[in-house]
């Protein structure tokens, strides 16, 4: 260390160069940033900070013990480096080993008396680990016993690798692109977006900085809803937390600062979460390009861009917008998510643009509101979690896919229905010994008849002793006006049309379950009872008992009985069901018994690995996966209660 004589009266300094101060931790970035604001009495020469360092950093102090030869220095962490929890540096990561990999849910029924026609369904989900680089692909097969074999469907079938200094995932081939801003479609192309499971898990999701002032080495407490979610110690001076957990719908944060001398210092973070929010300087983006492949449209030569973009400007306001181009399509949309002590906001603007064959250029807006707040002191959640209105010349880019398909097929665009409004409402309340939830629904179109869909539901439940219980009342009501589906898009006759009378349900259901017997693994009963008072009157009782079997619980058993009654029929049926999990599979089957047919059911789930050293059967993969080798250990259980164990 070098040291310097600034004067005789002084004697000699000790002076750290820059290298030396960001290498102890310090975050020169932000001590420049804060120099610009203030008058330094001494400016560094040629990068050397001579002295106290409170003359370059506010509330920060150094001494020297010559006896000793020790420099000590304390610094505001809000002038720290700061490494966020979880955070993996990057030359650590690693691509896994070659593999490949197969997932498989299948499943089949067979009808042994009565009408009616067997069916069968395998569901594949298999890929393969090059380096870098994964080959995935999604697909079903179906076929039914009268029927044969159907169209097989090709889901999704694209190769991708990570960039890692992007923290983004490059696809390319068979995918859907992004729909959290605009509307995501099928397409044959390529993408690149940001990719959350690459950062830190304290930095995914949305949650808003901590900041303060420590007189002392003081203790950080943050709490939510009663509990701890976090607790540090800092340094005398400003303190910036950044890296809290994302908590579900939020609910505001209180912050207790406890200095050494007991002086407690409290305060309220306002935390309300809206999808769009972001943390401070964060940013998500992704972009498509690729070729439209929309189930029932003839999108040959309609190639598409899109693209979004999310910016994080401070703790509380993030910046969104996204675009979409096509043949004969434009779209662009911007919005402002805003985190507030009366809850979390998002407002948002779209514009469409669509060249309709022989009907001109249609246009329009759509105007979009979402709210979130929660008030744990009340026990009380509400979230409006959208409300939208369309103009009628608005489409989104599928809407508008539908309508140039239908006008190239000379069929009635205006009898297309296209959403107009929608409003959607979820309330939780805590009330009395229970919870009292609302959700609700509201969609009316354009095209057409006018018309409206509205539903809801509206259940209380708890537990009394050992008793769950819960009351319902959804109710539903369709009336007018539907939207055409893809699969009706593919057949002409349909073209033009809105929709069926509508119809009323109103429903009141009480479901009763509690186990029979005071251990964990003991069989559970449920009842239930409903009665239906819309356009179809009648009722419906049920019994069952479940339960599991075996030291790992890998034997599962059902038993269940129903009656239904309406004004003209009645009706029974006994439904049993197994199944048993190995360490290899999940094997399933069932039988069901009316009065005027039955039916035999059987599945199996499971996961097959093909790597260097042979192949292994498993449980259903998940989306990590880890081969585990364990020489001469054969049969040993892993940890955890899923039964997997050393082949």
């Amino acid at each position: 260390m070098e040291f310097v004589a600034a004067h005789a009266k002084t004697g000699a300094q000790p002076c750290l160069s820059r290298e030396v101060l960001e290498k102890i931790g310090i975050a020169m970035d932000k001590v420049d940033t804060d120099a610009h604001g203030r008058e330094l009495s001494n400016p560094a020469a040629a990068g050397q900070y001579c002295g106290d360092l409170g003359q370059w950093i506010p509330m920060a102090s150094s001494t020297f013990d010559p006896g000793a030869l020790e420099l000590a220095a304390s610094v505001p962490q809000a002038y720290m480096k700061r490494s966020m929890r979880g955070y993996i540096d990057p030359e650590l990561l690693d691509e896994g080993i070659a593999a490949g990999l197969l997932n498989y849910n299948f499943s089949t029924n067979t009808v042994t008396a009565g009408e009616g026609d067997g069916r069968t369904y395998l569901g594949l989900n298999a890929g393969i680990n090059l380096g870098a680089w994964r080959l995935r692909h999604q697909g079903a097969q179906a076929w039914g016993n009268r029927t044969g074999f159907e169209t097989y469907q090709n889901t999704s079938t694209y190769v991708q690798r990570s960039i890692i200094p992007w923290q983004s995932q490059l696809t390319l081939g068979d995918t859907f692109s992004n729909g959290h801003i605009v509307d995501g479609v099928r397409v044959r192309g390529v993408t690149l977006a940001t990719d959350d499971r690459m950062r830190p898990q304290t930095q995914q999701g949305y949650a808003p900085q901590v900041r303060g002032t420590a007189d002392s080495n003081a203790t950080v407490t943050v709490s939510q809803n009663g509990y701890t979610i976090y607790e540090t110690t800092v340094p005398p001076g400003p303190f910036v937390i950044s890296d809290l957990h994302a908590t579900g719908y939020g609910g505001d944060l209180i912050v207790s600062v406890t200095e050494v001398d007991g002086r407690r210092n409290t305060f309220v973070v306002p935390y309300s979460v809206a999808p769009q929010l972001l943390r401070a300087d964060a940013t998500k983006y992704s972009a498509t390009l690729g070729k439209v492949q929309q189930k029932g449209v003839d999108a040959k030569g309609a190639n598409v861009f899109q693209g979004t973009l999310q910016h994080g400007l401070t703790d509380d306001l993030t910046v969104y917008g996204g675009g979409s181009v096509s043949k004969g399509y434009e779209q662009g949309k911007l919005g402002i998510a805003l985190n507030t002590s009366f809850g979390a906001f998002s407002l948002d603007t779209a514009t469409s643009h669509t060249e309709v064959p022989d009907h001109g250029r249609q246009s329009g807006q759509s105007l979009g509101l979402g709210y979130n707040k929660s008030l744990p002191a009340s026990g009380t959640h509400f979230a409006l979690g959208a409300y939208r209105f369309s103009t009628e010349g608005y489409l989104n880019l599928q809407d508008a896919l539908n309508v140039r398909e239908i006008a190239s097929r000379a069929g009635d665009i205006n009898s297309y229905a296209r959403q107009k409004s929608r409003l959607d409402m979820t309330v939780s309340q805590q009330l009395g010994i229970g919870t009292l939830s609302l959700y609700g629904s509201s969609v009316d179109y354009w095209g057409g008849q006018e018309g409206r869909q509205v539903s809801f539901t509206a259940s209380y439940g708890s537990t009394w002793n050992k008793v769950n219980w819960n009351l319902s009342a959804p109710r539903s009501r369709v009336q007018d006006t539907r939207q055409l589906t893809q699969s009706e898009l593919s057949d002409d006759v349909f073209f033009g049309r809105i929709g069926q009378p509508g119809r009323i349900d109103n429903r009141y259901m009480l479901t009763l379950s509690m186990p029979l017997g005071g251990e964990s693994r003991a069989p559970t009963i449920n009842t239930s009872f409903s009665r239906d008072t819309g356009d179809t009157r009648g009722s419906q009782q049920q019994v069952g008992i479940n339960g599991f079997l075996g030291e790992d619980t890998a034997l599962n058993y059902g038993v269940s009985a129903s009656r239904a009654t309406s004004e003209s029929t009645h009706s029974g049926q006994f439904n049993t069901y197994a199944g048993y999990r190995t360490d290899a599979t999940q094997l399933r089957a069932g039988y069901s018994q009316s009065r005027d047919s039955s039916q035999l059911s059987f599945g199996a789930d499971g996961g097959v690995v093909v790597h260097a050293a042979g192949i292994a059967f498993s449980q259903s993969l998940g989306e990590a996966s880890a081969l585990v080798h364990v020489p001469g250990a054969e049969g040993a259980r892993l940890g955890g209660s899923s039964g997997a164990r050393v082949n």
